[in-house]
């Protein structure tokens, strides 16, 4: 009965793996396809280490070109989440017995955030697998002073594969060394030697790229300065919120927005209150938590990326010692069946509203193929991907904004992609009208970034 529980509710996260791509998910698919270009060409000018680049390449390397469809490619993050669960649930079943290893892995399949990101083609699923291994390596060896080499040699492997999965590792890395070096009881010398050897060899394997990515990423922020306040920063009351609910809620919200961070905060509250409970019986993952989130808002006062979803390998972490809480409360059985219909009922709603997907390019597509006569498309070079993955045929005429001058056709299409950080003056509709072209007819698609346009010259 348990493991057909298991399969039912692993089961949710095929619903969204049905759902459209999105534009970093394209772009993902595209640079997997040849690794001389990713590590030539793509890397240097993307913002991530390159783990799950080379897990994607050799998927796609075994798939057959009519297999290189949303669905499938999605069954990689899927497959790790699969790994991720069996990791976490067999380990708690070692220190917390079967029923609470039972308990926690339930809340573990059914958090909105992880069935969410589960079912994207993109690296923040292998991120909790590989923050899980760390933490549990860190937890149960390393601070307990199992110091004897094989436990060495799998931390050091641990660091280094974390340092390249996700740069948002680096705050649970420092934070880790930071905690160890402040016991008494840790051999000090040794824990810094792991983490030398591990920054040495990340350094060695990727520090070059890095390097070339962040100077990249300056001018990215330079050109496009809106993108800095999509990234998120710690300076933002909101990002705070979003940790608070997010964790529990996942991606649903409602309008308006006011009401939902109320209810929002009201939900989440039993859960962090039993984290706050299970922090007694386990302070070093307190600290660990904490600790890493109280760095990356330090990090946020002066960069970018302080946003709930670079946090989610948080989330094992978070579940853990949630499920330790319900071991100091009575009424266990009705306060976890809360807990678990709170996740369920969020991840339902998640999978049956459309208005959640991120975009929906695979029927902007649709419609642009069902045009008789093809004409202009406008949309900024960085979000072309999808075009290519959904098989936009080959009669349009890709433009940037910036060419619009050149346009001299009746017809013309215009995506209006991530309008806050490419067109957020209008200038694109500016230069239309200065072109005496009326908008004809304005298409909506599940999602927020995707909206297409289409315009003809006055005759």
């Amino acid at each position: 009965m348990w493991w057909l529980a298991v399969l039912a509710l692993f089961s949710l996260r095929l619903f969204p793996a049905t759902w459209s791509f999105w534009l970093d998910e394209a772009i993902q698919w595209q640079a997997s396809q040849s690794l001389g270009f990713y590590l030539t060409n793509f890397a240097k000018f993307d913002f991530n280490p390159p783990l799950f680049y080379f897990l994607t390449y050799l998927w796609q390397r075994f798939l057959p070109d009519y297999l290189e469809i949303d669905f499938i490619l999605r069954l990689i993050p899927v497959t790790i989440f699969l790994i991720l669960f069996f990791s976490f649930y067999f380990n708690l079943k070692s220190k917390l017995g079967l029923k609470q290893a039972r308990l926690a892995g339930f809340l573990l399949l059914t958090s909105p955030l992880l069935v969410y990101y589960s079912s994207e083609y993109r690296s923040y699923i292998l991120t909790a697998l590989i923050a899980f291994w760390l933490w549990w390596y860190w937890r149960w060896f390393i601070f307990r002073q199992k110091l004897d080499w094989p436990n060495l040699v799998y931390m050091v492997i641990f660091l280094v594969l974390s340092l390249l999965t996700h740069y948002s590792l680096v705050f649970l890395v420092l934070a880790m060394f930071l905690i160890s070096v402040t016991q008494d009881k840790i051999n000090r010398k040794q824990i810094f030697l792991i983490w030398l050897a591990a920054c040495l060899a990340f350094g060695l394997i990727w520090g070059r790229i890095f390097y070339l990515q962040w100077l990249n990423s300056q001018t990215m922020l330079n050109a496009l300065p809106n993108w800095s306040m999509i990234l998120g920063s710690a300076l933002v009351f909101k990002q705070w919120l979003f940790i608070l609910v997010k964790f529990t809620l996942g991606r649903i919200s409602f309008e308006p927005k006011l009401y939902f961070y109320i209810i929002g905060s009201i939900l989440s509250a039993p859960f962090w209150l039993l984290f706050i409970k299970g922090t007694n019986r386990d302070k070093p993952s307190f600290y660990l938590f904490s600790t890493t989130l109280a760095i990356a808002f330090i990090h946020g006062l002066f960069g970018f990326g302080f946003s709930f979803f670079r946090f989610l390998y948080l989330v094992p972490v978070f579940i853990y010692l949630i499920v330790l809480g319900l071991k100091s409360v009575k009424r266990q059985a009705l306060i976890f069946v809360y807990l678990f219909l709170v996740q369920l009922t969020a991840v339902f709603i998640l999978i049956s509203q459309p208005k959640f997907f991120k975009e929906d390019w695979r029927q902007a597509v649709t419609v642009l193929n069902h045009d008789p006569q093809p004409a202009v498309l406008v949309i900024p070079n960085p979000a072309t991907a999808p075009l290519e993955f959904y098989h936009l045929k080959s009669d349009y005429q890709i433009l940037d904004p910036s060419q619009i001058e050149a346009v001299s056709q009746d017809k013309l299409y215009h995506i209006d992609y991530a309008k806050f950080i490419f067109n957020d003056d209008d200038h694109v509709q500016k230069l239309l009208d200065k072109k005496a072209y009326n908008l004809i007819r304005a298409f909506k698609f599940n999602g927020t970034q995707v909206e297409l346009d289409l315009y003809q010259k006055q005759k």
